[in-house]
Order: C-alpha cells, then sequence, then structure tokens
C-alpha cells in the first residue's frame, strides 16, 4: 500500500513544488496539502494520512506551529509519523521535536536535499517508525549542548521565558491599535502583539494597556510593527512584487489583493492578468 501524504507549508509555490514531487514518488500518495495549522489539523484529522510533512513556521503566528504539531500528533494520533522540512538548522526546534522520542520522526533541510530519493526514503522510514534526522542538525545540537550555559539560549531574539516562579508584567504599546501609516497613497502596516504562551500551549493576546502576572515557563513573544507603505500598492512595478513572493515576503495571495498583480507558476507576474485585476481593484477603491 502507498504511503499516504499531507503536506503543511504557507508559501505556496514551496507548498506546489513539495506536492510535485511528491506527485512523482513510487509508493507514495499525497493526499492533501495545507496552508496554515488550522488547515493542516483539519486534514489530518480527515483524512488519517501515514505521515505529515510539514515546516516549522506556519500562519497564524509563523513561530514554530509545525514543532507544536507534531508534538499535538504524538498525543492525538501516536500512529501519524512526522517530517519537518526546514530552511532551519534550529537546535532549539529539533530538542522539541524529540522531547518525547525519535521514533516516526524526521528534520531535514530543504536546501540540503539533493534528489527525490533522499525524500522518498525518509518518508518510507518515518511511516515505519525509524527516524532521519540531517547530520547538520545533529551537528549543532551537539555543539550546543557543548556551549550551553543559560536557558535563555533556547530563545529567540524576541521571545522571553519567565525562569522564576511568577513575575509582573506591563504593556503599553499604542502601535496595536494605531497602526504605522503610509505615505503617498501607501497602506498602513501591520501593528504589534503581545502574545504570551503557556506551558500547555494555550494563547493569551494580551491588550495595548494591561498589567499581569506571568507564571513560570510561559514565553512571551513580542511582534514590532512594521513599516508604513510608500506610494500606491497599484501603481508597484509588477516585477518587484513577484520578487518578493519569490523571497517569501509576501504570498501570493498578499500579492493579488493588496498589490493587484498575479504571480504565475512560472515565478514571474502575469502582465495581462494583473493589469486586469489592477483594472478591477482601481474601480473597487476609494
Amino acid at each position: 500500500m502507498a504511503i499516504r501524504v499531507v503536506v503543511g507549508e504557507d508559501s505556496f509555490l514551496v507548498r506546489e513544488g513539495i506536492a510535485t514531487v511528491l506527485g512523482g514518488l513510487e509508493g507514495i500518495e499525497l493526499v492533501e496539502t495545507a496552508g496554515d495549522l488550522d488547515r493542516l489539523r483539519a486534514s489530518v484529522e480527515r483524512t488519517a494520512p501515514d505521515v505529515v510533512v510539514t515546516d516549522i513556521r506556519m500562519p497564524p503566528t509563523n513561530s514554530d506551529e509545525g514543532i507544536r504539531f507534531a508534538d499535538e500528533l504524538r498525543s492525538s494520533h501516536p500512529e501519524i509519523g512526522v517530517v519537518i522540512l526546514s530552511m532551519h538548522a534550529e537546535p532549539r526546534y529539533a530538542t522539541d521535536l524529540l522531547r518525547d522520542g525519535s521514533d516516526g520522526r524526521a528534520y531535514l533541510l530543504k536546501e540540503r536535499l539533493t534528489d527525490e530519493a533522499e525524500l522518498s526514503s525518509a518518508l518510507h522510514a518515518v511511516a515505519a517508525g525509524e527516524s532521519v534526522i540531517d547530520p547538520q542538525v545533529v551537528e549543532k545540537l551537539v555543539a550546543a549542548r557543548e556551549r550551553r550555559t543559560s536557558q535563555l539560549d533556547a530563545l529567540t531574539p524576541r521571545e522571553f521565558e519567565i525562569l522564576g516562579s511568577y513575575t509582573r508584567l506591563t504593556v503599553s504599546s499604542d502601535r496595536q491599535n494605531v497602526h504605522p501609516w503610509g505615505a503617498f497613497g501607501g497602506g498602513e502596516a501591520a501593528g504589534s502583539a503581545d502574545i504570551v504562551w503557556s506551558l500547555d500551549g494555550t494563547r493569551r493576546d494580551l491588550p495595548s494597556k494591561v498589567t499581569t502576572f506571568l507564571q513560570q515557563g510561559d514565553r512571551l513573544r513580542t511582534v514590532t510593527p512594521g513599516g508604513g507603505g510608500w506610494g500606491a500598492p497599484l501603481d508597484r512595478e509588477p516585477h518587484r512584487v513577484a520578487d518578493d513572493v519569490r523571497e517569501g515576503i509576501i504570498t501570493p495571495e498578499r500579492a493579488e489583493s493588496v498589490y493587484g498583480v498575479i504571480v504565475g507558476s512560472d515565478g514571474a507576474a502575469d502582465e495581462a492578468a494583473t493589469a486586469a485585476l489592477r483594472d478591477d481593484l482601481r474601480r473597487e477603491r476609494p
């Protein structure tokens, strides 16, 4: 029987690329793809795959959704294997993935997969309850263990972990509600956010002004606001928007809805379709 696979990847181009590769592998059946954690979770519940292939970072927070979902599956669906396919050889992610055992888990780096056979081999191994870890990830795990001097090493630059029994936190962030404005027709930027993740995985979004208490093990993530746009989005050169899509700065969906640019399967802007869409959007927008 073929190994049934569900893919979780937020980048449209990468997701379609993975789907194309899986579609050509013997003994592998691609069941569904998903672009965010909620859709991935629903797809797994609906299709009951043998293996989930997922990136680490996905919406809604683009932090560590793939790792947390793999941990969730340990309890809810222990029979499902997970292949983490990522650009990040981060010891913290690997440690979290393997904390409760390495069976049925793989951590592969996208840039180091040289052919379809490597991915196929990992899928078969994970489906059989084995583990596959990229050697570069193993090296970083060993190096991190040797140099670790503090629990704070495990945090990203925008994260803080509460090490004491509790602490008081005061937030005053007007940019949650008043976003940076644009100029010369540019749109406003995304606002700031302060998010608390508890040890049980519960997420708490803090208001713009609050004093609250955090418990030991809570993790605070601070999101700074972006910068406002410069110039009308519909006047931006289509090829520059397509470049941003290829580099993962924006999604194809945002390229269409904000800039009115349709990016083809080749990664280039579809000039005719873009011109037609922009005409429609100009009529709709004030």
